[in-house]
């Protein structure tokens, strides 16, 4: 599952960084939503605004997913360590300054 995390990170960098960068197929997406719920971030960070909230959504609700779907079985603290190590990987990635 480790793999998983990497993906799912790297999903959620392309996706709050890359695409609704300027000239780019979600920047209007954004702000779109910015005009509607920016005035809420507690929603509207989540959805397309920090790269962390976004690893951390994708990765709890596909850990669950795998759990409900997929047959297994639930462990907490593997649960938590999967949303961790999404959102750190979000660090690295940060770090390595790949996209400026």
């Amino acid at each position: 599952m480790l793999i998983t995390t990497i993906i799912i990170s790297i999903i959620a960098f392309v996706y709050t960084i890359i695409l609704v960068d300027n000239d780019m197929i979600l920047f209007n997406f954004k702000g779109f939503l910015y005009k509607k719920i920016g005035k809420y971030p507690i929603i509207f960070k989540p959805i397309i605004d920090c790269e962390y909230c976004v690893a951390g959504q994708m990765a709890f609700w596909y850990y669950l997913y795998k759990v409900f779907f997929e047959e297994l079985n639930y462990d907490w603290f593997n649960h938590l360590a999967f949303v961790s190590i999404s959102i750190f990987n979000i660090a690295i990635i940060k770090r390595l300054k790949i996209y400026e």
